[in-house]
Parts: structure tokens; sequence; C-alpha cells
């Protein structure tokens, strides 16, 4: 079976995230004072490691990049974040 499933993020530079396998990631937005990333999931799936990473803007990007998934704004600490799906943890 399908669903919309949600995942926390921190605002932080990479991070793993444990999601059934071949999830379709679909937007990252703030919900009241969390980061959270939406992905079409199967629930009946094991579960993988996917890995994604925040930057800045102006911020130098690495190479191993997937993915850019969507942009995020917190007004209140004047930040913009850009996140992007990673290859692996480096």
């Amino acid at each position: 079976m399908k669903a919309v499933y949600k995942f926390p993020l921190m605002v932080a530079k990479l991070q793993r995230i444990k999601i059934p396998k071949n999830s379709t990631i679909l937007t990252v937005q703030i919900q009241g004072q969390q980061v959270c990333l939406w992905a079409l999931v199967e629930t009946d799936k094991e579960l993988e490691d996917r890995f994604f990473a925040i930057f800045e803007t102006g911020e130098q990007v690495p190479e191993n990049i997937l993915r850019y998934i969507g942009t995020f704004q917190i007004p209140e600490e004047n930040f913009v974040g850009h996140v992007f799906e990673m290859k692996g943890e480096k």
C-alpha cells in the first residue's frame, strides 16, 4: 500500500533518515516550527538509509548530491535552507 509519510528534519548539515525503500521524495516545508520532508512510500517495504543535507544560500555544495528537494525559510532566524538528497554520508 502507498501512503504519504512525513519525516521531521533537523536544521543540520547532513542527516540520515530511515525510510521505506524506493520512496519518492515529494517536498520539504515548514510545519509549525519544524522542518519536514514528505515522501510517497510503500508501507510494506523494508527501511533503508537515505541522506539529506541542508545548505544556506551562497554556501558551497559538494559534488555528491543526487538531487535538489526544495527550499524553506525560517523568517524569525533570517534563515533560508536548501535541501538536497546526497549519495552518502560524506
